[in-house]
């Protein structure tokens, strides 16, 4: 774990980046998953909001550990696409 953020494997996506003389280099970059209270923060809710969409399957999220108390992580990048999709409107 970097800097509180978690990383699971599986998880990339490809880009290409520039270089001055043209040339494309390819580079998959892994984004971080982040907790509950960090999508909170980024959402500007509570943890505990976070987590009952996390649980109902409001939000997409990734339990991590088994029984009734789970760890949930997130990804922003998804977080901000449910933002702009306007699927924060739920009860």
């Amino acid at each position: 774990m970097a800097n509180g953020s978690w990383t699971i494997p599986g998880n990339t996506a490809s880009t290409a980046h520039e270089h001055a003389a043209g040339e494309r280099e390819l580079v998959n970059p892994i984004e971080p998953y982040i907790d509950a209270r960090q999508a909170a923060a980024f959402l500007h809710c509570s943890p505990k909001t976070v987590q009952a969409w996390a649980r109902s399957g409001a939000l997409r999220a990734y339990p991590v550990g088994t029984g009734a108390k789970k760890h949930w992580l997130f990804l922003k990048s998804e977080l901000d696409k449910w933002i702009r999709a306007g699927q924060n409107h739920t009860p």
